[in-house]
């Protein structure tokens, strides 16, 4: 459980969507705890510790020993593990990722990206809201049936209303033509005092306009610079495609992301470390 003062403290310092419970604890069906400068999500059988420090610069044998101590405390069957690296002892097994960040301090909307807001804005109207839609609902359906997800990526997609439902500071930005056709929507998260996170982009296949996705990223970015943000964590890599979107926008690697899933037992992580030095 988290404390009121707890969740002050995560707020003014999550940099990361798996760091902030609104989110994170919603999505991952567990209840979030606060173990010194690291959050991690309990729920039957399984814990989810996010070992990048709240604050503070990363080192793997702190982030190990109070995993270590997590574990023994909670006693699950089952681990995952998300750093900047992963102990040898729990192998190289599991996905490999880079956050992108886009710094708004000075931020200035790229010249090329400004003529596809342009583009797109003859066609569309971006609004605001808290809701979805059937219509918002189908495009998830559809984003998931054309693609070979995870299992644990389609129960996040599941959650979705459930956590717009839970968090007061996700919005979903919806682009709509002249005729009200939705051509595609994001959601984004501005609780954290100095982050905001974007976190889901779909766009529909038959209403589709060119643009669409940079036209609500700068609804987004418009909205942070009003919340005074420093930054929006524009999430993982993820692939080529994605990757050459965010870059093109300024936005640049600043955190490795390395998972694993493991059954607790055996040699200690923190034996592992100190065997390599």
């Amino acid at each position: 459980m988290i404390s009121p003062a707890e969740t002050d403290f995560i707020r003014e310092n999550a940099y990361l969507p798996e760091q902030f419970p609104d989110y994170a604890a919603v999505v991952s069906g567990g209840e979030p705890f606060l173990a010194g400068e690291f959050v991690f999500y309990l729920s039957p059988g399984r814990l989810i510790f996010v070992g990048f420090p709240l604050r503070g610069r990363y080192e793997e044998k702190n982030m190990a020993r109070t995993l270590e101590a997590a574990v023994r405390k909670e006693r699950p069957g089952r681990v995952t593990l998300i750093a900047p690296t992963i102990p040898p002892r729990l192998g190289e097994g599991g996905s490999q990722d880079t956050y992108y960040r886009l710094d708004l301090k000075g931020f200035q909307v790229p010249g090329k990206v400004q003529n596809m807001i342009r583009r797109a804005s003859r066609e569309l109207q971006v609004a605001k809201g808290r809701a979805l839609t059937a219509e918002h609902l189908g495009l998830i359906s559809d984003f998931s049936a054309t693609r070979a997800l995870e299992e644990g990526t389609r129960t996040i997609l599941a959650r979705i209303p459930e956590y717009l439902s839970a968090s007061p500071g996700a919005w979903v930005f919806s682009a709509r033509t002249g005729g009200g056709e939705l051509a595609g929507f994001d959601i984004a998260e501005f609780g954290p005092s100095r982050y905001a996170f974007y976190l889901f982009n779909f766009r529909s296949r038959r209403a589709a306009v060119p643009g669409t996705s940079d036209l609500l990223l700068a609804e987004i970015i418009r909205m942070a610079k009003e919340g005074e943000k420093e930054a929006v964590n524009l999430g993982l890599r993820i692939s080529p495609g994605v990757a050459f979107f965010k870059e093109k926008w300024g936005g640049r690697p600043f955190l490795e992301h390395r998972s694993a899933t493991y059954r607790p037992g055996g040699p200690s992580i923190l034996e592992g470390l100190l065997a390599k030095l």
